[in-house]
């Protein structure tokens, strides 16, 4: 591989250097290519005093000076020189106000089905209104199923919802 990497970038070589996507080509010269393909380039505006340099990628170098007009040809989304990149025209999507609500009222609708497919015990006591020891006690009895999953004890979200439905509507009063 040559100095500078695949892109064969040497010193003392004129590149076309991209700021952005929406700067036109400046003119660099190339002081310091790097070791390798990956490290940054060391360039300087023509024109401009060694105090000027600066570092770059290659991303920023996509050819030599005298082939800008080829790459440009190829690429007609970069600026030429002088002129400002402008954004495309936005697209206009015209909707009624109430196909609008209807649309949202889609989306809420479809966000509030969506339930957990599983629970931890902390986040089955939460979901179910008990605490974690009434699950334990509750698996311990053989009314709940708990599965693993390598070694986290997960329930099943109608599982839960079945242990729940099982439930009496009032607690055991003792005498």
């Amino acid at each position: 591989m040559p100095i500078g990497g695949e892109l064969g970038i040497r010193s003392q070589e004129w590149w076309a250097y991209f700021r952005g996507t929406t700067h036109p080509a400046e003119k660099v010269l190339i002081i310091d290519p790097g070791r390798h393909y990956y490290s940054s380039i060391r360039v300087r505006y023509e024109g401009t005093s060694s105090f000027h340099e600066f570092e770059t990628t290659r991303s920023h170098l996509p050819c030599k000076w005298e082939d800008l007009d080829e790459y440009l040809e190829a690429h007609p989304e970069r600026p030429r020189q002088g002129e400002v990149a402008t954004t495309a025209e936005p697209v206009h999507i015209v909707h009624t106000t109430n196909e609008l609500r209807h649309i949202i009222h889609e989306e809420v609708a479809n966000a509030l089905t969506v339930t957990k497919f599983a629970y931890t015990y902390p986040e089955a006591a939460i979901a179910v209104g008990v605490s974690t020891e009434l699950l334990r006690q509750a698996v311990s009895r053989g009314d709940l199923i708990v599965r693993y999953i390598s070694t986290k004890p997960v329930f099943a979200a109608g599982d839960l919802r079945r242990w729940v439905e099982s439930l009496p509507e009032e607690p055991r009063r003792y005498r």
